[in-house]
């Protein structure tokens, strides 16, 4: 099952790549400008949503690519991969990372970065070779920084573009804000909605109505004319369902943890992780790919360590 959800991975990777080609060799450029929300910007054809809009939003493809390339780390180390080359795996690999960057999910990078950072050094902690772990994160890490100091600033402007934490609620134009201003805006709106249901939440339905209602008490133009969900599936969860319904959802994600634990799986840990982080400013399971990723392999991967008999070999 690892094994094919890398390969489906790769191969729908390419797909992405492949159409975006053809769409930069129809248009005769690599990027279109267009006027997003009354400011003139390039889009590139080969990053973020104009890449990942063919398969499904970047925010939910960047999740299923950083699991690919935890699997594909997993199936490396315990030589349990299809593929035989070191090198073809390594190539494999470091695809499906440029990848990730490519769709420019702020979050679903910094997240795969930390979760990366802590299971390499968990698992060389382990073999006692302390050094040889933070060389082999220090990798990636020195690839991005790389990436932002040198590429041109159109191409790193969502990673660089937090000047200031400062915002002003009611202004007018989405790019009035910044991509995290924009969403302490939604927060601060969630909270006042989820106050006035604190304990059972509006309902599925009923709290993105509640979340239109308080931005529009709050002014937020932004948020109730392009109609924002929270960006936060820890408040958005709250908003529908309640504490109760939070309390449910991060029992579930503690259960994964414990499991992981249990069965000393590091591929399961950092996978809760990532997931975990990449919830803080995206809601994950507010779209079917999302809830899917979830209730799938993740949860595939819980079960099939429970049912594992006491003298299973430890993953």
């Amino acid at each position: 099952v690892m094994n094919v959800c890398v390969g489906l991975s790769v191969i729908v990777a390419i797909a992405a790549l492949i159409n975006a080609g053809i769409t930069s060799i129809e248009a005769g450029s690599l990027y279109k400008v267009a006027n997003d929300d009354g400011t003139i910007v390039k889009q590139y054809y080969f990053t973020y949503t104009h890449l990942a809009f063919f398969i499904m939003h970047p925010a939910y493809f960047s999740l299923y690519i950083g699991a690919a390339i935890f699997t594909g780390l997993y199936l490396v180390v315990n030589k349990t991969s299809l593929i035989k080359s070191a090198w073809l795996q390594i190539v494999i690999i470091g695809f499906l990372f440029i990848f990730l960057i490519l769709l420019q999910g702020r979050i679903s990078i910094l997240a795969f970065l930390a979760m990366l950072f802590i299971g390499v050094l968990i698992y060389f902690f382990t073999k006692g070779s302390y050094l040889k772990g933070a060389g082999i994160v220090a990798v990636p890490i020195g690839f991005i920084v790389a990436l932002l100091l040198f590429a041109p600033a159109s191409f790193t402007r969502r990673f660089t573009e937090f000047s200031s934490m400062k915002y002003d609620l009611q202004a007018p134009a989405v790019h009035d804000f910044n991509g995290f201003t924009i969403r302490l805006a939604e927060w601060e709106c969630a909270l006042d909605a989820i106050g006035k249901q604190p304990l059972l939440g509006h309902g599925l339905g009923d709290g993105h109505i509640e979340l239109m209602k308080a931005y529009r008490e709050n002014g937020f133009v932004v948020g109730y004319t392009k109609e924002y969900n929270c960006h936060n599936q820890y408040l958005e969860t709250t908003l529908q369902t309640g504490l109760i319904g939070l309390l449910i959802m991060l029992g579930i994600l503690l259960y994964m943890l414990y499991v992981a634990y249990q069965h000393k799986s590091l591929l399961l840990f950092v996978l809760v992780g990532f997931v975990s982080v990449s919830m803080l400013t995206e809601s994950l399971l507010e779209r079917q790919w999302g809830i899917g990723f979830f209730t799938s392999f993740m949860v595939f991967l819980a079960v099939s360590l429970r049912a594992e008999l006491p003298s299973s070999p430890e993953t």
